[in-house]
Formats: C-alpha cells, structure tokens, sequence
C-alpha cells in the first residue's frame, strides 16, 4: 500500500483535506528528490575542481551544463517546499 492510497482509502478525512495531504506529500517528495539530484551535480563539480587542482582542465560545456541543471534542481526544490506549505483555500 502506497501512501496515496493510505490518504485515498480514510474515510474519516474529508475529500478536501484527504487531496491536500496527497498534495502536500507529492510536493515534498518532488522536493527530496532535487535534493538528491542537487547533491550529485555538487559532487560532480567537486570533482571537476579537484581534477582542475591537479592539473586536468575541465570540459567547460560539461561545466556549464551541469551548473545549469543545478540551478535548475534548486528552483524544484523551492518550489516542492512552497507547494507544500500552501495554507488549504478554506482555512483548516
């Protein structure tokens, strides 16, 4: 049983509150997930300094790239904890 279907299966919940809670962990999820991307493209320009330190000059395009896709990652995990902390529109 995944965690969805936990929410979806209570009876007790409202509809209302049962799809926020879906909504709240999907986004949080979403968050945890560009943390973990954010943190292999960090290791992975960590290593491109520490090969520059030893004389390997880095791909610059690889470098670019993967800077890009961090700030990418950052927005995502933004957005996954602002998507999640959204106060319910009816004020429970």
């Amino acid at each position: 049983m995944t965690v969805t279907d936990f929410y979806q299966n209570r009876n007790d919940l409202p509809k209302s509150s049962t799809q926020w809670i879906i909504n709240r962990n999907k986004a949080l999820a979403s968050a945890g997930e560009s943390i973990v991307a954010a943190r292999n493209s960090l290791d992975q320009l960590e290593k491109v300094l520490m090969e520059t330190t030893s004389g390997q000059f880095p791909d610059i395009g690889q470098v670019a790239g993967t800077t890009h896709r961090l700030r990418e990652e950052i927005n995502q995990i933004l957005i996954g904890l602002v998507e999640s902390s959204m106060v319910k529109r009816d004020g429970r």
